[in-house]
Order: structure tokens, then sequence, then C-alpha cells
């Protein structure tokens, strides 16, 4: 739980019906408020009504990719999530130099573990002193 002692809030931006599912059952089941979207328009206006503690987010989506959606996100005044990872399948070395334009976002390959996700969201949250064990 964050200090208010609401659950922390996380913003699922993934395309496949499929994979959000099975990356949401994990987070509920540890105790996480999720909100999912399938492609960056739907993730701003989730951003625009209420703020998440972490977003995880695919690259290629339609209307608005992953790309677009990081670059509207820090070209705007919008409260960022506290931490942002972008999963993809591309390993190019144009995907690495964009999201290095972003320190505060980090990437990771495809293909990666719903329980991956959660450590990782685990850790951030604990970096910033906002884990969920901790407020236990």
């Amino acid at each position: 739980m964050n200090g208010s002692g609401t659950k922390h809030r996380i913003l699922i931006v993934e395309d496949d019906a499929w994979v959000s599912r099975v990356i949401q059952r994990v987070f509920a089941k540890a105790g996480y408020e999720t909100t999912v979207a399938s492609n960056g328009e739907q993730a701003l206006r989730a951003l625009d009504e209420q703020p998440f503690d972490a977003m995880i987010t695919d690259i290629n989506m339609p209307k608005m990719d992953g790309r677009e959606l990081c670059q509207v996100l820090f070209a705007s005044d919008r409260t960022l999530p506290q931490s942002i990872l972008v999963v993809t399948s591309q390993t190019r070395v144009e995907t690495r130099s964009w999201i290095d334009r972003f320190p505060s976002v980090d990437l990771q390959e495809k293909p990666i573990s719903p329980r991956a996700l959660l450590r990782w969201v685990e850790q951030k949250l604990s970096q910033t002193g906002h884990s969920e064990r901790e407020a236990a």
C-alpha cells in the first residue's frame, strides 16, 4: 500500500487481451489495483483520471504505440508514474537509443513472465519507499 493507505495503482498498457488479463491477475493477487489500456490513447485518458505508481507498456500497439505514449507523457505536464517499464520484442539498437532519452524508463525484452513484471514493480516501489511488503 502507498502512504495514503490505498493499494498501489499499476497501469498495464497492452493490446493483447490475453496477455493483459494474465498480468492483471498476477498483480491483483499480489494486492495491487490495476487498470488496463489497450493503446497509448487509452493510457493517456487513464493517466488524466488518476495517478499511477507504475506503468508497464508494450511498444507495438495500435493508435498510439508505447514509444509515442512515452514521448507525449514526458512532453506534457501530466503526473508521471513513479516507474515506467517498456516491454518489447524489438531488440534493435534504435529501441535502446530511443529509451535512453528517458532515464526514468526501463526497457525489458520479451518474453518476460508476469511474475518478473511483478518483481520489477516491487523492486522499483521499494527503491522509492513504497513497497507493498514495507507497508504491510
